[in-house]
C-alpha cells in the first residue's frame, strides 16, 4: 500500500509545526470460496455440504456481513434443492431459503449481522437440503456469482472463488424424522425447574437415526439468563443431554455424547427443563425452526 503523505508548515508564536494527513482506511473484505467434498447425496438428505466460505477483514475496521446471493447451476432442477443455508461454528446462522426458479438465485440473509473483527477471519459452510421427490441423478452446483453478491459494511469486497464441485442426487431415499412440539407448562414460576417444552420425534420405517444435536428456537419473549441450567429428559424423567448454563439469546443447542439412537418406526417424547429466572412477562414458545437444526445420521443397521 502506497501511503499518501502531505506536508504543511505553519508558524505560530515562533514555533514551526508539521502536520501529516492520516493514512486512508483500507475498509475491505476478502471472501474465499472453495467446494466441499460431497460427490452425491440421497433424496431427502439434509445438510448436504456444498461450499466452504472464508471471510477475512482488513486491519482497519470491523466488517458486518449482511447477506450473500448464491446461484444454482448444473443439469439438475433447482427445485430439487428444497433449501439452502449457512452454518458457522456448528450453528445455523441464516434462515433456509429456496432458489427462484426463474433467476436460479437465492439471497441468504444472516439471522444477526455477522461481525468480522478487523484483522480476523470467520469461516462458514453452505449446505442444502435435497427434496425427497428430487429427480434421481440430477447434477447440482452452487456458486457466488460475483463480489457484488456479498452485502456487507465493507467498502470493497474481493472474491476469490474456485470452480464449484458437482453434487449428484442418488436414487435412494433417506429416512426422515418427524418433529412435533407438544403442550408444556403454561405459566412457569420464577425459581421453579419448569418443563418449558415437550418434543416428539418419530422416525419412519426407512432407517434408524443417530442424533448428535438438536437446536431449539424460542419464539416467546424470554432470552439468555431468563432460563438457566437447561437439559433434556426422557419420558421416565432421566436426563439424556448435557446441561446448558443459559440460553444463547433465544437459542438452545443440546448435544448427545454418545449420540442418541432413534430406531426406525419409533416415537419418543422429550421434556425440556430449566430454572426459570425471568419475570412472569417472559414467555417460552420453543420450536425446531429448520430441519437442519437436528444433526443426525441415518443408518440401516445399529
Amino acid at each position: 500500500m502506497i501511503k499518501q503523505l502531505f506536508l504543511a508548515s505553519a508558524v505560530l508564536l515562533g514555533t514551526t509545526c508539521t502536520a501529516f494527513a492520516a493514512d486512508p482506511i483500507d475498509d475491505s473484505l476478502t471472501v474465499t470460496v472453495t467446494p466441499q467434498q460431497s460427490s452425491g447425496a440421497p433424496r431427502g438428505a439434509t445438510r448436504v455440504p456444498f461450499l466452504n466460505l472464508t471471510f477475512s477483514a482488513s486491519c482497519d475496521e470491523d466488517v458486518t456481513l449482511n447477506s450473500v446471493e448464491v446461484k444454482h447451476g448444473g443439469l439438475g432442477n433447482s427445485d430439487d434443492l428444497s433449501s439452502v443455508y449457512v452454518f458457522s461454528s456448528s450453528r445455523r446462522v441464516s434462515r433456509a431459503v429456496q432458489f427462484d426458479t426463474n433467476s436460479q438465485r437465492a439471497t441468504i440473509r444472516f439471522l444477526r449481522g455477522i461481525v468480522i473483527p478487523k484483522c480476523d477471519v470467520v469461516t462458514m459452510q453452505l449446505f442444502a437440503d435435497i427434496s425427497r421427490d428430487a429427480d434421481p441423478s440430477g447434477e447440482h452446483t452452487i456458486s457466488i456469482p460475483s463480489a457484488t453478491s456479498i452485502q456487507s459494511s465493507a467498502a470493497h469486497v474481493n472474491l476469490q472463488a474456485s470452480e464449484p464441485s458437482v453434487v449428484v442426487t442418488k436414487p435412494k431415499v433417506e429416512g426422515s424424522i418427524e418433529v412435533r412440539m407438544l403442550p408444556a407448562d403454561k405459566r412457569p414460576r420464577y425459581g421453579s425447574r419448569a418443563r418449558v417444552a415437550r418434543i416428539q420425534l418419530s422416525s419412519d420405517n426407512q432407517s434408524a437415526h443417530k442424533i448428535e444435536s438438536i437446536t431449539l428456537t424460542n419464539r416467546g419473549s424470554a432470552r439468555s439468563l431468563d432460563l438457566q441450567q437447561i437439559y433434556l429428559e426422557n419420558s421416565r424423567g432421566e436426563q439424556i443431554s448435557n446441561i446448558i448454563s443459559k440460553m444463547d439469546e433465544k437459542y438452545i443447542t443440546f448435544r448427545f455424547d454418545p449420540r442418541f439412537v432413534l430406531p426406525r418406526s419409533t416415537t419418543v417424547i422429550w421434556n425440556v427443563r430449566g430454572m426459570v429466572r425471568g419475570s412472569i412477562t417472559k414467555t417460552f414458545q420453543f420450536t425446531v425452526e429448520e430441519a437442519s437444526d437436528i444433526t443426525a445420521e441415518a443408518v440401516k443397521r445399529l
